[in-house]
């Protein structure tokens, strides 16, 4: 036991350090954006529950009435990640109100706890059962957004950098095994266990700094009503002229080119243009933006200029990073820019 203490000692002092070096990372950035700052106060949090878990280490310390207390104490994170969800979904969700309405049924059996001995089995019960609910309605409220925020990113941007949300399905995935974790150990009561939740813990945390550094919430806009007398299938005044003007006008270059701007360049509304996309082109805007970047730029020029970096063809094609113009290039030809490249000069060679 008292070598597995010591690596449960030890994985605390790490985790503690982890997240103050993330939030003062964060925290003293001076471009952060409002996301970010709160990320930052996030973990804080958790860096002060990190260190609470140290008490944990003292000798005869690690018993089941101070475990209850740290649990009911561990309980309150559940906030964070509310907190952290909403914030994505909903930038500016966050204010004292409802911070303060989030923390209100934690706060409560914490009190209960403490001031009425007799009931504390019970209590441990009830509150067991009402996080194992928060948590579902997290992952139910996470996955519906998600899919929502996801669905909306791609229907009205062509570059999706920073602003998408598809990383947090692995976020979700390390969620529900930690809190799978947690929970075992809330009621086995195993260093080891702990140990096990820490590094789950820990990788999660990992990724959302990795990802949420440069993230940039988005607001989704409202749909625009549209004119339901009009007969179907619905016919597009600017049918035709989508295609022209993207292609003639070379729009697809503007690495930053929205839906909004081309339904503006047209004279229609963002939902009509939406629709056109996704009923007459059967497509995404963002997929049919790249790959018109492909299909006119990437592609000819990598044919004419092998000499080229890889680097300038997706700079000059309109991409803003190397990695969505990875995708883009795969999805279109199912290899690799790198991969295609070597094949044609092999091809060349022979």
């Amino acid at each position: 036991m008292t070598g597995v203490m010591t690596i449960f000692s030890f994985l605390i002092g790490v985790a503690a350090a982890f997240f103050v070096t993330c939030a003062l990372y964060i925290l003293t950035r001076p471009d952060r954006t409002h996301f970010q700052t709160v990320l930052g106060r996030i973990f804080v949090v958790w860096a002060l529950l990190s260190v609470k878990d140290l008490v944990l280490a003292f000798p005869g310390m690690y018993r089941q009435p101070v475990l209850d207390v740290v649990f009911l104490i561990d309980g309150w994170s559940v906030a964070t990640f509310t907190v952290f969800l909403m914030e994505i979904v909903r930038p500016g969700w966050t204010d004292v109100t409802k911070l303060l309405l989030v923390l209100l049924p934690f706060w409560a059996n914490t009190v209960v706890y403490f001031v009425w001995p007799a009931g504390r089995h019970g209590i441990i019960l009830v509150y067991t059962w009402m996080l194992v609910a928060f948590a579902l309605a997290i992952l139910a409220v996470g996955f519906v957004t998600t899919r929502r925020h996801i669905k909306y990113v791609r229907a009205n941007f062509s570059n999706i950098d920073n602003i998408d949300v598809l990383w947090l399905r692995q976020v979700f995935f390390f969620f529900i095994a930690g809190q799978l974790l947690w929970l075992g150990v809330s009621f086995a009561s195993n260093p080891a266990a702990d140990c096990c939740y820490y590094v789950v813990t820990l990788a999660m945390w990992m990724m959302v700094l990795r990802y949420g550094y440069n993230f940039r919430p988005i607001v989704m806009q409202p749909v625009e009503p549209v004119d339901e007398s009009e007969a179907e299938p619905r016919q597009y005044s600017f049918a035709g002229q989508v295609e022209r003007v993207i292609k003639e006008e070379s729009l697809y270059l503007n690495p930053n080119l929205t839906l909004m701007d081309v339904a503006k360049r047209v004279g229609t509304n963002r939902t009509y243009m939406s629709e056109y996309f996704s009923r007459v082109l059967q497509d995404t805007f963002y997929d049919y933006i790249n790959r018109l970047r492909l299909e006119n730029m990437s592609l000819p020029t990598m044919r004419e200029h092998p000499e080229f970096t890889l680097e300038h063809v997706a700079q000059i094609s309109g991409f803003n990073s190397m990695s969505t113009f990875r995708r883009a290039f795969t999805k279109h030809t199912g290899r690799s820019p790198g991969q295609w490249r070597r094949e044609r000069l092999a091809g060349c060679d022979e």
